[in-house]
């Protein structure tokens, strides 16, 4: 049945004249990956790839032994963050109230 779907939004799209590059649409699957992140719609889950988030863990295992760094390095980590943690108002509203004092 998604296959149906997908090729009419593909005759819809082409009828309109919307260019997609359509070698790169995913699907239909249950698990996709978009904009690096993984859509999982059986364990209603999303979650980073796997090298991204290993990336991320020994980013973090690094700064835990810190006990001061530059304000440049404070804004590269919480960068690389927003695009990492679903719920960060808190942690990047923190972070960012701390490097406008350094």
């Amino acid at each position: 049945m998604c296959h149906i779907h997908l090729d009419l939004i593909k005759q819809v799209c082409a009828q309109l004249g919307f260019p997609l590059k359509w070698e790169k649409v995913e699907g239909p699957a249950c698990v996709i990956e978009f904009l690096g992140i993984v859509l999982d719609t059986s364990l209603m889950e999303v979650r980073l790839q796997s090298e991204k988030a290993s990336e991320l863990q020994g980013l973090v295992d690094q700064w835990s032994h810190r006990r001061a760094c530059r304000k440049r390095e404070m804004l590269s980590l919480i960068g690389k963050l927003v695009n990492a943690l679903p719920s960060k108002d808190t942690l990047i509203m923190h972070l960012l109230r701390r490097s406008i004092t350094m």
